[in-house]
């Protein structure tokens, strides 16, 4: 069952915001079906942002074609208080420049395997005991909905949900064949012959001893296998998706700084729009995502496996772990986020996910002379005459089809 977000609306706080949106606090950015909202970080050599910058500094290409930019803001977070440039009420940019810093964890105990989990934990349970009890306030939610905390400074009330954290996914009464969400999709939705001979000869070997007699019923059970991946890893997707698109909603509720810290090895999208619900609510409400994967320095192969898997085999777990991670790069990039992975200093990636970049830019186009096919388009945001300077930034949005609402 999914977890039902609720975020201590009867918090006096939270209640002067729901006030503000009564009362017609005006905001940064337009809300428009058709308008594209794109957060942009810059930075120079040194990992630094950059702050100084206009309108005119950058350009967006929409699969390659040159868009307008029709609506900018340069926004600054003054140790880590939200200030916003181009058109936010005054009363309010003052108001939430001492309202703190409200900061959302998300554990990802669909994905995460027990070891990890663990890690992830103890090196959360360090970060938040140093929390300013004036200053921060943090909740904990988990990707399966089993678990979690509304807002609070109270450590001890938070520590009491992280040590009962427990991962929640579904374990596979057999490997045999390995079988991950990414190559199940290629298996069952894209017809993909070389990933399914693939399974196949990881089932003849693990499940027959190599005896091609048996290559038929190899064959059936890489079938088999993949179809039940592809029902379940959906549901776990969709899962995790709606608790962040839920979230994100929650928080948009809170003042000052907002944050989701992601903590999570990543997870596949079969070419789901759900997630760019999620930046898009994200970029418009000034939230930012980080992402955390606790596994530190992935090996290239199971040490503990006796063999050494096949080429092939080795091939497609590679490209499963790329397309998982880049779910979570995505989510940081789009929003001025970070992304602490490769990285077996756990407690160092809470630390670097709890800092907001100073400085950031939001920017947003109406697509001109692109197709509303409802297909990914890929976006380019680059800097006309900065090239010492690096840009961050969203990779692509789906494009709705034409008469198709937008419920953003």
């Amino acid at each position: 069952m999914l977890l039902v977000v609720s975020l201590a609306l009867t918090n006096p706080v939270w209640a002067q915001t729901r006030a503000d949106s009564a009362s017609g606090t005006t905001t940064t950015l337009k809300v428009d079906v058709r308008l594209v909202p794109v957060r942009a970080v810059v930075r120079d050599a040194h990992g630094n942002a950059v702050g100084n910058l206009t309108k005119e500094d950058f350009q967006i290409f929409d699969n390659g074609k040159p868009q307008v930019i029709s609506q900018f803001s340069a926004e600054r977070y003054d140790s880590g208080r939200a200030e916003a440039a181009g058109g936010a009420n005054p009363e309010k940019v003052e108001r939430n420049r001492h309202a703190g810093r409200y900061t959302v964890y998300v554990f990802d105990d669909l994905h995460l395997n027990h070891i990890d989990l663990v890690a992830a934990r103890e090196a959360a349970d360090k970060h938040l005991a140093r929390l300013s009890a004036d200053t921060d306030r943090a909740a904990i939610f988990t990707t399966s909905g089993q678990r979690g905390i509304d807002f609070t400074a109270d450590h001890a009330k938070l520590r009491d949900v992280l040590v009962h954290l427990e991962p929640r996914g579904r374990v596979r009464a057999t490997d045999c064949p390995a079988m991950t969400y990414f190559m199940a999709d290629l298996i069952v939705d894209k017809g993909d012959e070389d990933a399914l001979n693939t399974a196949t000869t990881d089932a003849l070997q693990c499940a027959y001893d190599g005896n091609k007699k048996f290559l038929k019923a190899a064959r059936q059970m890489a079938q088999t296998a993949a179809r039940e991946e592809t029902g379940i890893g959906r549901i776990e997707t969709q899962s995790s998706l709606r608790i962040l698109k839920d979230l994100v909603q929650g928080l948009a509720k809170a003042p000052g700084e907002r944050t989701i810290v992601v903590v999570s090895p990543g997870f596949f999208i079969a070419e789901d729009p759900a997630q760019v619900d999620v930046i898009d609510s994200a970029v418009r409400e000034n939230i930012t995502i980080n992402a955390l994967d606790p596994r530190g320095l992935v090996p290239a192969t199971d040490i503990t496996q006796r063999s050494t898997p096949s080429a092939d085999k080795f091939l497609y777990k590679s490209l499963s772990d790329t397309q998982e991670s880049a779910v979570l790069a995505e989510l940081a990039d789009a929003t001025g986020g970070v992304f602490f992975h490769n990285n077996n200093d756990v407690d160092e990636g809470f630390r670097r996910t709890s800092v907001t970049a100073e400085y950031s830019y939001v920017l947003a186009f109406s697509p001109q002379d692109v197709k509303f096919d409802g297909r990914l388009h890929k976006l380019k945001v680059s800097l006309t005459n900065q090239s010492h300077l690096t840009v961050q930034a969203r990779k692509g949005y789906y494009a709705p089809k034409p008469g198709r609402a937008n419920s953003k």
